[in-house]
């Protein structure tokens, strides 16, 4: 609590729409197993959304109010702070951080192994939300390097040998042909994405 004024302070001279606490470590605050996890969730988040932050879970962050007028605040528990998050980094908002020191917690933690799986699942849920060409992008990947695989291989083997692998060689192109259409939907959704910024800058911009 006692860092409250200092993110104020940072919000209003950075004139920021999110500001999160970054967690300094006193020895031992924290096990390994936590800061892994935090770590690698943290990571994820960042990987999705295009982000650049360092502790999404900190758990110590000030909000401007009207920047969440329009978000769809649909994750409980644990996986709020991730959607806020995710809401300002996708739409443009200001998010700056500000480091925070972080004691160890008496009593038994809130958050457990079985929590970070859920944040998890809440992240990727988020993304279909507001990062969908991440999504179409992975499952154009996961569908076109099996087909590309297994393509090379029925091209061996026809090429080397004179082995005809009919139904394998319909089951490459199939995969290749269904991943390039995610491809070619990311990159549609690429588009609109920057298309959406321009239209909410222009829009704050005219009332300003």
């Amino acid at each position: 609590a006692k860092h409250i004024p200092e993110l104020l302070r940072h919000a209003r001279l950075r004139n920021s729409d999110e500001v999160i606490g970054v967690r300094s470590m006193v020895h031992d605050s924290q096990g390994l197993l936590y800061r892994f996890g935090n770590l690698l969730l943290t990571k994820v988040f960042n990987i999705i959304f295009g982000a650049n932050l360092h502790d999404v879970l900190s758990g110590m962050y000030l909000v401007r109010v009207e920047s969440l007028r329009d978000a769809v605040m649909e994750m409980g528990g644990f996986g709020v702070e991730t959607e806020i998050a995710a809401h300002m980094v996708s739409t443009g908002k200001l998010v700056t951080e500000v480091p925070i020191e972080y004691r160890r917690r008496l009593g038994r933690k809130k958050l457990g192994v079985r929590h970070g799986f859920s944040i998890f699942r809440d992240m990727i849920r988020l993304a279909a939300r507001y990062n969908p060409m991440f999504l179409l992008f992975l499952m154009g990947a996961l569908l076109i390097i099996p087909g590309l695989v297994m393509g090379a291989y029925v091209g061996y083997w026809y090429i080397f040998y004179d082995i005809k692998y009919y139904l394998k060689g319909l089951i490459a192109i199939m995969l290749f042909l269904i991943g390039l259409q995610f491809l070619g939907m990311a990159v549609l959704s690429l588009y609109l994405k920057r298309m959406e910024f321009r239209l909410r800058r222009a829009i704050e911009s005219l009332h300003r």
